[in-house]
């Protein structure tokens, strides 16, 4: 199949600087991003170059997801799926076609894959020979950076071509490390690559910052920062409004991306041209980014001007000099010099920003002079030079910055404050840093205040609030805030006081465990292991007899540990359950329930039968005693006195015993005996009546 692609559509991308790279690498690397929101995961990913891309597209990628925590909790082993059942390939031709005919990306994204030959031109005669030589040359890289770049700027073709992907099977308070490598073995080294998201890392894209506008005879010149959102968007809309901002329009077809020269990739800015259709009417422009899955986000604040037909001469800054880093001075030329006469006087003005209100620096200066040094100067200035003619006209020059060095921060922030509501919403707030040259401030966050603290915030903040959104079902129960101030020169001051925040508390308690359970016709004891939560505050322990309702029974403090049950009917079956309640009034699930059989009253008739007969002449006593052969027996005990010392234990028998000769005695001694038996849930007899002898 053979797509076409219209010449002004390429040659728009080729002039917006998507330049080809060309690579003879034998190996690649997979590179991943990933996008977070309340229900999904998006997921965008490219090799690093034409060759390896090549081979993923013949034999495809695995994309494989690894759970990592939960809540906030390390999985002791983590939960891998394969989210791709078959190899992961650009849809087939055929599926291309339909979407061709009516969305560019999809043209130029099936032109990269399938066309037979990747023209940047409808095949007419008379192309210039470098035309020619651009579709001769280097097609398959051609083909390559073509199809990323509209892969960045449509998500579904990102998908069609095997891209991007969404992940629609994700849990909030859960943590993800995505893995995407080849489906097969391949002749050369292909890197897997990796992300690590959660869905809980959900951002709102930021509006592009600095917008400038330099208005001129039918033109104006566009500039807006492009450091501060380098790692979000790749591409950018221009707008303007002719109807004083109501609407908008694009004055580009197709995303503006940046290129720039290598000696000027240190600014921090993009440019941006456009032509206005008459002087003397005021236009309105806006800037949109677009991040790599296609999505725009908020519109900058607009910037209005009027085109300015030109003077019979002109003023321009040419020259200016920091010195000592303490002074400035500006030098500026009047073309033509043929009119120098009709110059009455020069103004020289300042300001921070290109857009902002120019103040005085020198009125009045002497239309013979070309020169004036600030001696009071800021760390930014932006110069501005007039000249009053004396037919009334003021000719103004074009700002010109010029900056002091500077490597000093700003000051720490202070003042920080917030407030956690029951949503997990939080409010900070700070005072203002009063600094000239202050650009913004980051917000900086850990769950733990001597740990590494991470930026939440994905861009530089104008004012002096912020608003996250924190997981209030984690077991951390503090979060911890910093704050630093940045400045025009990226110079970061040292973080604010520690903010430390208490977390709603809404994870319920461990609840406790039953450890043992013993058991007579008058008493059940238990005995249970506390909840393993730090923050319980008492215990709640029900009881249900028969076949009746749960009732609560009793109420312990978070230390109690053992209870005996003495409101328990003979022959009885009873169940428990205890629960824990934490200090916010959560209370956690009930424990697991423990069921038991108080014994029947007969089961712990004391000894009745006990004899005691001396035998004199073996120098025994000779004990006896009848009781039933219950298997619930654990033993006998004995218990003696003699000679009127306190009765005590003696001797303990097995339960199979029913006698005991005692040969410990002695003449003209008499010997008081007892006798109780122990059963193996720990109850007990009644001591048997005492019995005596007189040996």
């Amino acid at each position: 199949m053979k797509l076409r692609i219209y010449y002004i559509l390429i040659m728009s991308l080729l002039l917006a600087g998507v330049t080809p790279t060309f690579s003879q690498q034998q190996r690649g690397k997979i590179y991943v991003i990933a996008k977070p929101s309340k229900d999904k995961i998006q997921l965008r990913w490219g090799p690093d170059n034409d060759v390896a891309w090549q081979y993923l597209v013949k034999n495809g990628v695995t994309i494989e997801r690894i759970t990592i925590s939960r809540n906030n909790t390390i999985l002791p082993l983590p939960e891998r799926l394969k989210l791709t059942s078959q190899p992961l390939k650009p849809w087939p031709a055929s599926a291309w076609q339909p979407r061709v005919e009516n969305d560019d990306y999809f043209a130029i994204g099936a032109q990269s894959l399938y066309g037979d030959d990747f023209s940047v031109i409808n095949q007419k005669k008379g192309n210039s020979d470098v035309v020619e030589m651009m579709n001769m040359s280097k097609q398959q890289e051609l083909r390559f950076s073509f199809l990323l770049f509209v892969a960045d700027q449509s998500f579904e073709v990102a998908k069609a071509a095997a891209l991007g992907f969404e992940d629609g099977a994700v849990r909030p308070g859960e943590r993800y490390l995505y893995r995407i490598y080849p489906s097969k073995a391949l002749p050369i080294k292909i890197d897997t690559g990796f992300v690590y998201i959660g869905t809980d890392e959900k951002y709102e894209l930021p509006q592009p910052l600095d917008l400038k506008a330099t208005f001129s005879d039918k033109v104006v010149s566009l500039s807006w920062n492009k450091v501060y959102h380098e790692r979000i968007y790749n591409s950018y809309i221009v707008e303007k409004s002719e109807d004083e901002g109501k609407s908008f329009n694009p004055i580009n077809k197709l995303p503006f991306v940046m290129t720039m020269p290598e000696r000027t990739q240190s600014s921090p800015y993009m440019y941006r041209s456009d032509s206005l259709a008459q002087n003397n009417k005021r236009y309105v422009y806006r800037v949109i980014g677009i991040d790599a899955f296609g999505e725009k986000g908020p519109p900058s604040e607009t910037i209005s001007g009027m085109g300015k037909g030109k003077s019979s001469f002109q003023v321009q800054i040419n020259r200016s000099e920091v010195i000592n880093n303490q002074q400035i001075r500006v030098e500026w030329t009047l073309e033509p010099q043929s009119k120098q006469g009709e110059v009455t006087k020069f103004k020289l003005f300042r300001s921070n920003s290109v857009t902002g209100k120019y103040e005085v620096v020198k009125d009045n200066i002497a239309s013979s002079n070309s020169n004036f040094t600030d001696a009071s100067p800021r760390p930014t200035n932006y110069y501005m030079v007039s000249a009053f003619t004396s037919d009334g006209q003021t000719i103004n020059s074009f700002p010109v910055l010029v900056q002091l060095e500077d490597s000093i921060p700003p000051s720490s922030p202070l003042g920080l404050t917030g407030i956690v509501d029951t949503a997990g919403m939080v409010r900070l707030q700070w005072r203002a840093n009063t600094e000239d040259d202050l650009v913004g401030y980051r917000v900086y966050r850990s769950n733990y205040k001597s740990s590494e603290y991470s930026q939440v915030t994905h861009t530089f903040l104008k004012g002096a609030n912020y608003q996250d959104t924190i997981n209030v079902l984690s077991l951390d129960k503090k979060v911890y805030y910093k704050i630093t101030a940045l400045d025009t020169r990226y110079n970061e001051s040292k973080f604010s006081t520690i903010l430390e925040l208490d977390k709603p508390d809404k994870i319920a308690p461990v609840p406790p465990v039953f450890t043992n359970i013993l058991n007579s016709y008058k008493r059940v004891k238990l005995e249970w292991k506390r909840s393993s939560s730090n923050d319980v505050k008492e215990q709640l322990l029900y009881r249900k007899e028969g076949t009746g309702s749960w009732q609560p029974l009793r109420n312990f403090p978070v230390d109690t540990v053992t209870f005996q049950d003495k409101s328990v009917q003979p022959s009885t079956q009873y169940q428990y359950r205890i629960i824990a309640v934490d200090a916010a009034g959560n209370k956690s699930v009930v424990s697991k329930d423990i069921m038991i059989r108080t014994q029947a009253e007969t089961d712990h008739l004391q000894i009745s039968t006990l004899t005691a007969v001396p035998d004199r002449t073996g120098m025994k006593i000779a004990l006896g005693w009848e009781y039933p052969s219950w298997n619930n027996i654990q033993k006998f005990c004995i218990y003696r006195s003699s000679a009127g010392e306190p009765l005590s234990l003696y001797k303990s028998l097995p339960a199979t015993s029913r006698g005991f000769n005692d040969a410990q005695v002695k003449m003209a001694t008499s010997y008081q005996y007892r006798i109780k038996v122990i059963f193996k849930d720990g109850t007990e007899t009644p001591f048997s009546k005492e019995v005596g002898v007189s040996f």
